[in-house]
Order: C-alpha cells, then sequence, then structure tokens
C-alpha cells in the first residue's frame, strides 16, 4: 500500500472555491407607487348608462381629477421610465418582483443609477405637490359638472401615495435553486418558497 504523504497535504494549496450565484449576485426589488389622480364617478356612470338606454354597470365613467396635469404626468412618465432602467441592470428572479444583480454591478453600477433616480424622482414628486392646490382650481374648470371638491386628499395624503423604494437582499447560500439542488431538496424547498410567497403576497394585498 502506498503511503499517504501528510505533510504534502497539508500544505497543498487550497482549491479554488467555485464562484456560485449566491456569492456573485444580489436579490433587488424596486417599488415605485405614484398617486394615479383618477376617480370612478359613480353619479357620471349612472347618467351614461341611463341617457343611452343601457344595462347599469356597463359603462363606468372615470375622471382625471385634475385634468392633464403637466406635473403629475410627468412623475408618472419618470417612474415608468426607472423601472425600465431596473429591468435593463437585472435579470428576472421570481414572480413576486425579485430580479438578479452580478454583486460587481451592484456596487458600483446599478447603487449609483438607482440613487440617482430616487432622487429626481422625489424632487419630481416635490414639484408637483408645490402646484396641487393651484391644479385643483383648475380643475374645477377643467371638469365642469364633474368636479366634486371632497375627492381631492389633502397635500400631505397624496405625498404619503408617493414612494421609492429598493430592498436587497442576499441570494440563497445554495447557489442557483433552480439548478443546483436535487429533485427531493427541491420539493422541501418548495413548502418553504411558498410560505414566503404567500407572505409577500399578503403584504401586497395589505398595501393595497
Amino acid at each position: 500500500m502506498q503511503a499517504i504523504n501528510l505533510t504534502a497535504a497539508f500544505n497543498a494549496p487550497p482549491a479554488t472555491p467555485i464562484p456560485t450565484i449566491s456569492s456573485s449576485a444580489i436579490l433587488v426589488e424596486l417599488s415605485i407607487s405614484v398617486w394615479t389622480g383618477r376617480r370612478l364617478d359613480k353619479t357620471a356612470s349612472r347618467a351614461v348608462t341611463a341617457t343611452n338606454n343601457a344595462a347599469s354597470g356597463v359603462a363606468n365613467v372615470n375622471k382625471k381629477l385634475l385634468g392633464d396635469c403637466a406635473e403629475l404626468q410627468a412623475v408618472h412618465k419618470f417612474g415608468a421610465n426607472a423601472r425600465n432602467i431596473h429591468y435593463s441592470m437585472t435579470m428576472p428572479w421570481s414572480d413576486m418582483g425579485l430580479r438578479l444583480v452580478p454583486t460587481a454591478m451592484y456596487l458600483t453600477k446599478y447603487t449609483k443609477t438607482i440613487s440617482e433616480l430616487e432622487q429626481e424622482f422625489y424632487r419630481l414628486v416635490n414639484i408637483f405637490l408645490a402646484a396641487y392646490q393651484w391644479e385643483i382650481g383648475q380643475a374645477q374648470v377643467k371638469l365642469g359638472d364633474l368636479f366634486n371638491p371632497d375627492e381631492y386628499p389633502t397635500t400631505d395624503a397624496v405625498r404619503n401615495k408617493f414612494r421609492f423604494q429598493l430592498h436587497e437582499m442576499p441570494v440563497p447560500d445554495v447557489g442557483d435553486l433552480r439548478l443546483d439542488v436535487s429533485n427531493e431538496a427541491m420539493k422541501s424547498l418548495a413548502g418553504k418558497y411558498t410560505n414566503y410567497y404567500t407572505t409577500q403576497l399578503n403584504n401586497a394585498m395589505s398595501d393595497l
């Protein structure tokens, strides 16, 4: 039997670790909320269906509370563009909004870009909020008999409807679960992920 050289074994250089998704990427979730500025007018909806001899409920009248408010439209357009930039720099991971970003990009370009987008988003929101009360006065002219002052939240209430948040979390330290685990392990993990996704869904519904 050939003798084992223990000294050589202990002095041998350590094996180079094989990179995994968990060590080279991060999960991110970008949440952007905006005030739509729209409202269903039930009275006008009933009037439309009655005027056209239609059955109740077949037509809805949705009002733009501020008409074509340029400041609010700017926030909406920027929010959509920010999402597209986020999507272009990440890869899909789950149906709940989690996306994968390489660690190298996260530490450099991604966080810098998202930070700049957040600052610009709130700058546009503040411009809109500064014009909000004036826009309500303009809406009274634009909407005519559809105008209802009770449908307009306070400025502070509207402010709380705008949100730009980034959530980060590590990828589970088992590599890419979709590739690295056995079928038996996948079945075990499925239950855990179901609970996680259910919690996320419940949180979303509670927020709504």
